[in-house]
């Protein structure tokens, strides 16, 4: 009778490693690959992670951080790119080389990080940096659109306007690292606000799109 208990005892383990396991590689297995984003598919929903990187021995690690067994690897394809689409919403830690840390944050407002790692980038990424990007519906850039930054209390705390090529940049964010800002137009109260995390050693890069008058993911 004994060894019957030991036996089911060990039976029931077995059977839960194998459980644990499957479920661990089913979490981190791929579902294919979006040619239009270069990136390697996840999951059904529209959360995407963009890297560029001219250096394409650089290994990439995402691993959602309320859920260790969720992590997926890749490296840049023949045109310095990679990323990973389909990621369910969360707070994430992307690890370059394993070394490089950087968090970002899927939710209903953030659905799209772009991380650069060229010269430009990485002097801009050590001192935190928002990138927005904007264009019109035919993707020509639109130039001196200007959009008000706010503070985690809904105080305004800063204005910036996209120039001729439709790019914007503020840097050296040392006084909101680890805070999260929002900007909308400026002076229109009722438009859809963006939500960002910043960060010491990260770069925020917004793609926008703007028909109409209203802002909008690209």
């Amino acid at each position: 009778m004994k060894n019957k208990i030991i036996w089911g005892l060990g039976l029931i383990v077995l059977i839960g490693g194998i459980l644990f396991l499957w479920g661990h590689f089913k979490s981190n297995k791929l579902a294919g690959y979006n040619e239009e984003l270069q990136c390697n598919i996840v999951g059904k929903s529209s959360n995407v992670i963009k890297v560029f990187d001219k250096a394409k021995d650089n290994k990439y690690t995402i691993t959602n951080v309320s859920n260790d067994k969720e992590s997926y690897s890749f490296t840049m394809n023949d045109k310095n790119r990679g990323g990973l689409v389909g990621l369910a919403d969360g707070k994430y830690l992307l690890k370059r080389n394993n070394e490089e840390e950087y968090y970002f944050i899927f939710n209903e407002f953030n659905h799209s990080y772009r991380y650069d790692f060229d010269e430009m980038s990485d002097a801009l990424v050590d001192r935190g940096a928002l990138l927005v990007t904007l264009v019109d519906e035919n993707e020509e850039p639109l130039p001196g659109v200007t959009f008000d930054l706010y503070d985690e209390n809904n105080k305004k705390v800063n204005t910036f306007t996209t120039e001729e090529d439709g790019n914007v940049a503020l840097i050296n964010l040392f006084d909101y690292h680890d805070r999260v800002l929002s900007f909308q137009l400026a002076n229109k109260e009722d438009t859809h606000r963006f939500y960002v995390q910043i960060g010491k050693n990260k770069i925020s890069r917004f793609d926008l799109m703007m028909i109409d008058d209203v802002v909008r993911y690209r």
